[in-house]
């Protein structure tokens, strides 16, 4: 009857009890190919041969949670021991061995192969034994079933010989509803987990070790989705003991991830460790990204002395190796500041500039897929090193990394952006850290400390450079580096903000730096701030972009801010949808139907200031009381309308005065006695101003806010236009600021040199003022872009998508 593990096991119980148990006198033993041995007793030398019973392990293995056979054994094949190669044999009751060279130290160490397992070690079957760090989570088990199995003696096992893989593995069973990009396995205590070893006394020890594993799980872009049940991730990793537990890394593809550490454990060779996890990444994770595919190239940061790996010896420069397959195996050891790819995109900024590295790159598309990057804005002039990126590092320009829009965001919200970062030896650059699409760096930390940084914000785009002299920069190359720890806060971002980190300046120069470990979390409670919420934004002849939608998608983007209060310019829908058609009145949804449609995002109340086809629409949750419609004498009009509108909050009555002056330069529609635009509009806001803020009938009102399309610029942004004091440009804005004690409430916020356009332009044009009296329970002031709102031109009419203006939120604590 052959032999199992189970009853392999019992016999060596067994016989470990029998005390009296003594070896036969080799003189009186028979011939080595007559002789019969109990299985599972002590070894015995018969004229300088030792009978060897085989077995295969037993129960659950790498290879049964890979969910493959074993390798079989039977008489006719061999096996090695010792390096020497040996014939099995059967003997009379079925039990498989090998009659083996006695070892003068009584140490054996059999190995079961086939021609295919020369890819699992080196010269010998003992040295150069690979536990990979990087796995797949399809292709890793085909390739195992070729592995060598191990077998070794020991007293306790007696004259059986019992083949177990080398490696040991974690089979994770991961539940949730998240299609996972990556799982990695990190020793906490740095112990050495995968690489390339040699057995030593029947151990495996590793010279060429990584403290990490990875299983690639993209599965070109398909990726490995996981389910209420249970989807099985094996990730083999080199036997031994971790008392400080690992730590497992899971990603998903969309960026973000969720971490946990295992307890203290120690693996034998062919053993595994079970373990379940639940993949539900935190609510106040964005984004995170952490490499952990990028397995290729050397260990920058580790220096001369740490291990790299890639698919094979060549020196990757950064205009080379864009052909590897982005699943190729790395077993090949490179040094430390060889990357593991070419430029991931072209060096050519036209080549890359709005387009997402998934439109324009230069490595493979499998390579793109593999590293789960397609959705990414830029990695120009970037390279993929061991577990990070580097920027910049291939030539004398800078690189540019930008992250894709912040999607899972829905509404507003601060952030904390953290990385870890490290400059290259001899870097002469500064750090730019910019936020592109809304939101306004507040701080900036380093290691845990304030820094000064250069704060600006310019043109839907905020930036900080961070000096070089508060970032160390390592002395040479070869030393190991330390990682440093940025952190910047950033207000009022929303889902089509992007972040990019970049060296500071263009020219020629030593640019380069790495990155790792990006992390964006919300700010608890910032969502909102204050206890009411107004909001603005010039909708663009009646929202024309959603009218095809029956409002839709507008509806679904107010309730995603949930305002209390909604001023609209331009209210009235004019044209036929998808065209620059007009519509008759009888056919305008807008503003007949301001009731109906406001109520649809939880505004019961609506009022509005009409004179011509481009009123404003007031919405709110409270009650609405119109003052008073402002249209001005009928020779001189208020062109479009105003508004006065009261309406109480928490016992505090806001008074809002809505406008949108004249549009154009000149025109004959305007008024003759007013030469230009500008001094129409002019004549337009102190018209307004004298019926409403400036009249003595209201001089006792204190909470005023002047809101609306200006059409106009004003002082404040003077250094930015480069426009004389005295141009005309300014004359409706110094109307206010010279004849009120009305407050900017995005000039105040953001002053110069920092600049917010209201625009798909340039241009500052839609503005809000408030009375000191409420200045200072403003606690947000934005003028922002989101996944609605982008401005994108549509080729009809110069009507934008949705509308050529951009919204604002003021947020008050009243």
């Amino acid at each position: 009857m052959k032999v199992n593990l189970r009853q392999a096991i019992f016999v060596i119980l067994a016989l470990s009890v029998l005390s009296c148990h003594k070896e036969k006198n080799p003189e009186n033993n028979p011939t080595p190919s007559a002789r019969t041995e109990e299985v599972g007793a002590p070894i015995q030398a018969i004229n300088g041969i030792v009978r060897f019973f085989l077995g295969i392990q037993d129960g659950e293995s790498p290879r049964s949670a890979f969910g493959i056979s074993g390798k079989q054994l039977a008489a006719g094949q061999t096996v090695q021991v010792n390096g020497t190669s040996y014939v099995i044999k059967e003997d009379g009751s079925g039990n498989l061995y090998v009659d083996v060279k006695e070892s003068a130290d009584k140490a054996y160490t059999a190995v079961l192969k086939n021609g295919e397992s020369s890819l699992w070690y080196g010269a010998s079957p003992l040295e150069d034994v690979t536990v990979p760090y990087s796995q797949f989570s399809s292709k890793t088990k085909s390739a195992f079933q070729e592995c060598p199995q191990y077998a070794f003696y020991s007293e306790a096992t007696g004259n059986i010989l019992t083949f177990k893989d080398a490696a040991a593995m974690i089979k994770l069973s991961l539940k949730g509803s998240v299609n996972v990009s990556s799982v990695k396995v990190r020793a906490a205590g740095g112990q050495s987990l995968a690489g390339k070893g040699s057995f030593r006394e029947s151990r495996l020890v590793l010279q060429e070790a990584l403290d990490f594993a990875v299983v690639n799980c993209t599965e070109n872009g398909e990726f490995v989705r996981l389910g209420s049940s249970g989807t099985e991730i094996p990730v083999l990793i080199a036997p031994g003991s971790y008392p400080d537990g690992l730590e497992i890394t899971v990603c998903t593809s969309d960026h973000r991830m969720v971490r946990r550490t295992l307890p203290a454990c120690e693996l034998s060779p062919g053993s595994v460790l079970a373990q379940s996890m639940e993949v539900y990444p935190s609510s106040d994770l964005v984004f995170y990204e952490g490499f952990d595919n990028f397995v290729w190239g050397g260990n920058w940061m580790g220096g001369e002395n740490a291990f790299g790996f890639a698919p094979d010896g060549n020196a990757v420069t950064a205009t080379s190796g864009m052909t590897r397959d982005g699943y190729a195996d790395a077993l090949t050891r490179v040094a430390y500041n060889t990357p593991g790819s070419g430029f991931i995109q072209s060096d050519i900024w036209s080549d890359v500039e709005n387009r997402t590295v998934g439109e324009s790159h230069l490595m493979s598309k499998s390579y793109v897929s593999s590293r789960n990057i397609a959705d990414w804005d830029y990695l120009y002039r970037c390279q993929e090193y061991q577990g990070s990126l580097g920027v910049g590092m291939g030539n004398n320009f800078r690189g540019i990394v930008q992250i894709p829009a912040l999607s899972s965001i829905q509404g507003m919200w601060d952030v904390r952006v953290s990385f870890k970062f490290s400059f290259r030896n001899g870097a002469n650059d500064d750090l730019l850290f910019k936020v592109v699409n809304s939101g306004h760096i507040t701080a900036c930390k380093v290691d845990g400390r304030a820094v000064p940084a250069q704060i600006g914000y310019y043109l839907n785009t905020g930036s900080a450079v961070l000096p070089r002299t508060r970032i160390s920069i390592p002395a040479t190359a070869v030393e190991a580096k330390e990682w440093h720890v940025i952190e910047i806060t950033v207000s009022g971002v929303g889902d089509a903000t992007r972040l990019q980190i970049a060296g500071n300046e263009t020219g020629s120069g030593v640019h380069g730096f790495f990155v790792d470990d990006i992390e964006v979390r919300t700010v608890p409670g910032s969502a909102r701030k204050g206890t009411v919420r107004l909001m603005y934004m010039n909708i663009q002849n009646g929202m024309w972009a959603d009218q095809q939608n029956n409002y839709d998608n507008f509806v679904a983007w107010v309730n995603r801010y949930n305002p209390d209060i909604c001023v609209w310019c331009e209210a009235e829908s004019l044209y036929k949808s998808g065209t620059d058609t007009y519509l008759s009145s009888s056919q305008r949804y807008l503003p007949g139907n301001w009731g109906e449609l406001a109520a649809r995002y939880g505004h019961n109340n609506t009022s509005y200031a009409r004179r011509d086809d481009y009123p404003q629409a007031v919405t709110s949750k409270y009650k609405i009381t119109r003052v008073k419609a402002i249209s001005g004498p009928s020779d001189l009009p208020i062109c479009h309308g105003a508004g006065y509108f009261q309406i109480t909050v928490n016992g505090r009555t806001l008074n809002i005065v809505t406008t949108h002056l004249w549009p154009k330069a000149d025109d004959s529609y305007k008024p003759s006695v007013y030469p230009t635009g500008d001094e129409y509009r002019e004549y337009e806001m102190k018209y307004l101003l004298s019926q409403t803020i400036n009249n003595s009938s209201y001089s006792s009102v204190q909470d005023w806010i002047l809101i609306g399309d200006f059409n106009s610029s004003s002082s404040l942004d003077i250094d930015t236009y480069g426009y004389p004091a005295d141009d005309k440009r300014f004359l409706a804005q110094d109307a206010v600021l010279k004849s009120t004690n009305l407050k900017d409430v995005i000039a105040t916020w953001y002053p110069a040199p920092q600049f917010v356009q209201s625009t798909y332009g340039k241009d500052r044009k839609d503005f809000i003022y408030v009375s000191p009296s409420l200045l200072q329970n403003v606690v947000r002031a934005s003028c922002f872009t989101d996944s609605f709102t982008p401005g994108t031109r549509t080729g009809i009419s110069n009507f934008s998508v949705p509308s050529d203006h951009r919204p604002f939120i003021i947020d008050l604590n009243l």
